[in-house]
């Protein structure tokens, strides 16, 4: 629902590391589909999602769209983690085993009990530390810049200090 969502993005802009997040709103199962050709390390999905912009929200648009996440003759990347977040879990009603065991987690996302959103931020730390700790892991490179004759190379003192920000943020 929309109010899920604003309320999402509010507590994501409080979330300490939000300089780390990049989020994408996708109100849609096809848009969802369009975003999921590129990486993604974490998918929110509403259980009840229209397919198209204007049409009808069904838990079976959120299902077709898990299940082509996971087919191997489509080119959907699948997110690292993968929450399902229902107002009301009846709402899956035929699919529910199924949502079940597509998603990481499955979590009641009622706007009157906002429990749901400390247990979705332990997910999403959880994936922010496991990326540090995968790049912590990877092997340090060496760039050589080379500037040309009749120049000072004013360039690279920029380049060290954008490469040099960039790799400090990346291990905060």
């Amino acid at each position: 629902s929309l109010e899920r969502i604003e309320l999402l993005k509010n507590e994501i802009n409080k979330h300490p590391n939000r300089n780390l997040l990049e989020v994408t709103v996708c109100e849609t199962a096809d848009k969802g589909r369009i975003q999921l050709l590129e990486p993604t390390d974490l998918l929110i999905l509403d259980v009840v999602l229209p397919k198209k912009r204007g049409g009808t929200p069904s838990a079976i648009n959120s299902l077709t769209l898990l299940e082509d996440i996971y087919s191997n003759t489509k080119k959907l990347i699948r997110p690292k983690i993968i929450v399902g977040l229902t107002a009301d879990i009846s709402e899956l009603g035929n699919y529910r085993e199924k949502f079940f065991s597509s998603a990481s987690v499955v979590l009641d996302g009622s706007i009157g009990n906002l429990d749901w959103i400390e247990s979705l931020f332990k997910h999403l730390d959880t994936l922010i530390n496991s990326l540090r700790n995968e790049m912590q892991l990877t092997k340090d490179n060496l760039l050589i810049s080379v500037h040309g004759i009749r120049t000072r190379g004013e360039w690279q003192s920029k380049l060290t200090s954008e490469l040099s920000f960039m790799y400090s943020f990346w291990l905060r």
